[in-house]
């Protein structure tokens, strides 16, 4: 089917004459897409800097173990240094395990105030907050 060139024009006019507020609208849409990917880069840097950490320290602490046992001569004295270690690697594991839940809620609540905020994105207004449930889950 073919359309008018006359409507085809009419209706670019019209796409034209968008208001001012909504042309604002779309740019904090734009702009929130834009803050959005460098917000949640900076804060999964910050937390994957952390579990990066934890892993060498975690790998020091097994090469020094490794180093110990290797150089043991006593059975007693391996299973002190193994039982040592193995307590060791058991405490820092539960407290990265107990550690988890906050920083997911932390990515989620920054996700859903990104989404309000595209959905919601008004000129000459930022992005609204996480709902109260939300934060008080968190």
């Amino acid at each position: 089917m073919k359309q008018n060139p006359e409507m085809m024009v009419s209706d670019m006019s019209s796409l034209l004459s968008v208001s001012a507020e909504a042309q604002a609208g779309v740019m904090r849409q734009a702009e929130l897409m834009v803050e959005a990917p460098v917000k949640a880069l900076t804060l999964w840097q910050s937390l994957s800097s952390v579990w990066l950490q934890r892993r060498t320290e975690d790998m020091r602490l097994c090469m020094e173990m490794t180093q110990r046992l290797s150089a043991c001569r006593d059975i007693g004295q391996a299973t002190e240094i193994y039982t040592g270690w193995l307590s060791e690697s058991m405490r820092r594991l539960r407290e990265e395990v107990s550690t988890a839940p906050e920083q997911m809620s932390t990515l989620g609540i920054q996700c859903l105030n990104t989404l309000q905020g595209l959905a919601n994105a008004e000129p000459g207004k930022s992005a609204p907050s996480a709902p109260s449930a939300v934060r008080r889950a968190a």
